[in-house]
């Protein structure tokens, strides 16, 4: 059975990065916080950094929505890799452990959403209409098994021969259930 997204599953798939997208901002948030306190007392720099981050978390928040829409400009916001690269040495630098789990979940992100950008562009008819085609193609090798049967009640296959082909299409169904 084909396992492409319909119309539910490209909801659910808004939904699923709409939960990543608020593990990141909250992740960030975090480490901005801790940043900024640390940074209040330790390194003025930290300062910067807690402050970028806590805007680079609120604007991740302001994706959230959008991405449970399916916005079909959400994936233009993932497609920069150099600024997210520049984040991510920073914060890995300044941010430790944090940073480097705030970048993981933002890669995965950006792998996700640029992977699945057709789901935002509203072009979902070739998606939706697959499970149509697979009923069709289903329907069509019934009829073929149905020919094959007037065939040998008519005398033209032998019932060996009908069994065979039956079998060979059988074979071919199975074959392609399983992918």
């Amino acid at each position: 059975m084909p396992t492409s997204p319909t119309g539910l599953q490209a909801g659910h798939f808004g939904d699923r990065m709409a939960g990543y997208e608020t593990a990141s901002a909250i992740i960030w948030l975090i480490l901005g916080i801790a940043q900024i306190l640390l940074g209040l007392w330790l390194e003025p720099l930290l300062l910067l950094i807690g402050i970028w981050n806590i805007v680079a978390a609120v604007n991740r928040f302001n994706l959230i929505p959008r991405l449970r829409a399916l916005d079909p400009a959400v994936p233009a916001e993932y497609e920069g890799l150099v600024g997210l690269i520049v984040f991510g040495v920073i914060n890995l630098i300044l941010g430790a452990v944090v940073g480097l789990v705030g970048i993981a979940v933002d890669f995965y992100l950006r792998d996700q959403v640029l992977k699945n950008r057709h789901l935002f562009t509203g072009d979902r008819t070739a998606i939706e209409s697959e499970p149509l085609a697979a009923a069709t193609a289903v329907n069509n090798n019934y009829n073929l098994l149905f020919k094959l049967g007037e065939l040998r009640d008519r005398g033209v296959l032998s019932e060996d021969e009908f069994k065979a082909e039956k079998a060979k299409m059988l074979a071919k169904l199975s074959e392609s259930d399983r992918f």
